[in-house]
């Protein structure tokens, strides 16, 4: 699961999908069942967009994350914002 989220915002970063995109690809693999509690996505090169998606993924209800880790990732104000 890990990888598929990192996939997923190595594809926004290039991209090659839109930011509702990722955001709705990375809410069906948080929102799963069985889904992560813990998430390192350290030195991904997410930037605002990647945290703007994630952060809309991790409102989901069904979200079971508890410990998400986002060293060095390009990300300004507005995408700590998005997160916080």
């Amino acid at each position: 699961m890990h990888d598929s989220i990192q996939a997923i915002l190595s594809n926004l970063h290039r991209e090659a999908i839109t930011r509702e995109e990722a955001t709705q690809a990375m809410i069906a693999i948080l929102a799963e069942p069985h889904s992560l509690t813990q998430l390192d996505l350290s030195y991904n090169k997410i930037g605002n967009a990647g945290a703007q998606a994630l952060a809309h993924a991790l409102i989901h209800p069904n979200c079971k994350l508890t410990q998400l880790k986002l060293w060095d990732n390009n990300m300004g104000d507005a995408g700590a914002k998005d997160l916080a």
